[in-house]
C-alpha cells in the first residue's frame, strides 16, 4: 500500500498574529481526481514601486490583509526609503521574513509562496499533488 502523505502541516508564523496552515485538497474532475495544495491566509499584492525594491510586480503574503497594516509589515507599502529599507531587512533576516512570496503574476506569487512553505517543512511539493491513496 502506498504511504499517504499528510493532508495538512501547521506552522506559526513568527512575524504574523496568525499560523499558516498548508492544506491539500482533493478534487474530482472530469479527468479524474487530483489534488491542489493551498496556503491561509494569503494575501497578494502588486508591489509598490513596480518591483525596484522586490525584484518582481507582484507579492504573496502569508498574512491576513489587516496584518499588512502592523508595523513589522506597513513598511513594504512606504514611502521609497521605508520600502527599501523593509525589503533589505527582508534580505538580511532571511529566516524571518523569508515567507513572501515573489512572481510576475498573482498565480506565479501565491505559487512561490507554496514552494517556500513546503520546503521550510521539507516537503515535496510535486509528491503531494499526486493523486492520494
Amino acid at each position: 500500500m502506498k504511504a499517504r502523505q499528510p493532508d495538512s502541516w501547521h506552522e506559526t508564523h513568527r512575524v504574523s498574529y496568525a499560523n499558516i496552515w498548508r492544506t491539500r485538497a482533493s478534487r474530482v474532475t472530469t479527468d479524474g481526481v487530483d489534488a491542489k495544495l493551498a496556503i491561509y491566509p494569503a494575501t497578494i499584492v502588486q508591489a509598490r514601486y513596480n518591483g525596484a525594491y522586490e525584484g518582481v510586480p507582484w507579492l504573496c503574503f502569508p498574512l491576513h490583509p489587516r496584518w499588512l497594516l502592523e508595523p513589522d509589515w506597513r513598511e513594504w507599502d512606504g514611502d521609497e526609503i521605508a520600502c527599501e529599507a523593509f525589503w533589505r531587512r527582508t534580505r538580511e533576516q532571511q529566516e524571518r521574513f523569508s515567507l513572501i512570496g515573489r512572481g510576475d503574476s498573482p498565480t506565479a506569487a501565491y505559487d512561490d509562496l507554496i514552494d517556500q512553505a513546503c520546503a521550510r517543512v521539507g516537503v515535496d511539493r510535486a509528491a503531494l499533488t499526486e493523486e492520494p491513496a
